[in-house]
């Protein structure tokens, strides 16, 4: 999306932040800044005008090793909280280094899984799917690589994460499919 942008000629300074390892070259008015999963970001207080996380928060949870070794079968309720928790760290920080923000994530309540392309899975505890995609990684066009990391949140949820933000409801044939809280600069 930043490419998009620069190409589009739009005057604006952009950072690009991620946790994976393998960053693009440096672009001309794109940062690119590697996070670290455990770590607070490594951004000043309202240094963005604007942050957009889109489908993000919800893979904000266990740490990823934790999350692909053995250890994932975890009690729901304790897999729940912990998520949760990282995902609630997460929303300060974003709320913290941004004056606005647009955060979207999938919906709990949609009926297709958009991570295993599978319906109603968004329903199951987390280690009913960790063992599911054990089996459909073997065969399934979707595949998550043993990686079951997310937590999807629903509406509720979201506007505790950001209480002063406004909360969108994404609807396909009125059914809920993302949750959005955006917060519009002052």
């Amino acid at each position: 999306m930043a490419l998009r942008l620069k190409r589009k000629d739009i005057d604006a300074s952009l950072t690009v932040a991620d946790i994976y390892t393998a960053l693009p070259p440096a672009q001309s008015g794109i940062r690119f800044v590697r996070l670290q999963e455990d770590k607070l970001l490594p951004f000043v207080d309202g240094e963005f005008d604007l942050v957009i996380c889109n489908a993000v928060i919800e893979h904000v949870t266990l740490p990823k090793v934790e999350c692909m070794s053995a250890v994932a079968i975890l009690p729901e309720r304790e897999w729940h909280s912990r998520s949760l928790e990282s995902q609630r760290i997460f929303a300060n920080e974003i709320r913290r280094v941004s004056r606005s923000y647009f955060v979207q994530t999938p919906h709990h309540d949609f009926p297709i899984d958009t991570h295993l392309w599978l319906p109603f899975t968004n329903w199951w505890s987390h280690n009913w799917l960790v063992r599911l995609s054990r089996f459909t990684d073997r065969f399934w066009i979707k595949s998550v690589g043993g990686l079951v990391d997310w937590n999807l949140l629903r509406t509720a949820e979201m506007c505790a994460l950001f209480p002063e933000a406004e909360i969108y409801i994404e609807r396909w044939l009125g059914i809920p499919k993302s949750v959005i809280a955006y917060k519009q600069f002052e």
